[in-house]
């Protein structure tokens, strides 16, 4: 009988603690969920470019235990950015990350929020910068058309010459050194070269450019546009002799 009893009291001791640990195992309950910034936070990276570390948080439980499957949504606070894989699920470790964050043209602070149904929305920021240059973009004075005399006055073109410099994202940059070099006759009256540094909208301009004859009745004339670390840009220009 005492035995009985003792079998009993033990199987009753070890329904309450099953009981017990059921109630507060939420390994496999989501409760309420809470994101933490995992990767990502704190970069800088070129305006208008992908940063170089996707964003990626945890979403974990009460008990800080990894909640899988979680939907987990990124979207552009500030800045004018795009996102690629913008909705995604935890994993087994309860990690999400965004497919890619493309920052958008301003400079400065740019925020990403990642947020999901019952949490506490979390911001990543990067400091959106300038690159070096890349490209001179011809904004005008390009294949440009005149007459001149014979050994005579040479001609100079209608129209200025002006670049635009940009990094590779195609971001305008100021006070970069542009140098203009024709290969023949004169420039701003300079029979070399001229240099004009971009203003805030990266544009170097207000160029002249004259040309001379050489003896043929058509012929054409280019003059070099450059910056260090650009890519050269050419001016062209087509001159017939009277």
């Amino acid at each position: 009988m005492i035995s009985e009893l003792k079998r009993l009291a033990l199987a009753a001791l070890l329904l309450i603690a099953a009981a017990c640990s059921s109630s507060t195992d939420t390994s496999s309950s989501p409760g309420i969920p809470t994101i933490g910034l995992l990767a990502g936070d704190g970069q800088t990276a070129i305006a208008q470019s992908p940063v170089p570390i996707a964003p990626a948080v945890v979403v974990t439980n009460a008990n800080h235990q990894p909640l899988a499957g979680i939907v987990v949504n990124f979207a552009v606070k500030s800045g004018g950015g795009s996102v690629v894989g913008s909705t995604v699920s935890t994993d087994a470790s309860g990690s999400a990350h965004v497919g890619q964050w493309i920052l958008g043209p301003a400079l400065g602070i740019q925020q990403l929020v990642a947020s999901s149904s019952g949490a506490a929305p979390v911001t990543f920021t990067t400091t959106a910068t300038l690159g070096s240059a890349d490209s001179l973009l011809i904004l005008s004075g390009d294949n440009q058309t005149i007459s001149v005399s014979r050994g005579g006055t040479p001609g100079t073109l209608p129209a200025s010459l002006s670049v635009r410099v940009v990094d590779k994202y195609q971001n305008p940059l100021p006070n970069v050194s542009v140098r203009f070099a024709p290969d023949n006759y004169r420039v701003n009256g300079n029979l070399s070269f001229v240099s004009v540094v971009s203003d805030a909208s990266g544009v170097a301009g207000g160029v002249t450019w004259s040309v001379a004859s050489t003896g043929a009745f058509t012929n054409l004339a280019t003059l070099s546009a450059t910056a260090t670390g650009a890519k050269i840009t050419t001016f062209h220009a087509t001159y017939t002799t009277q």
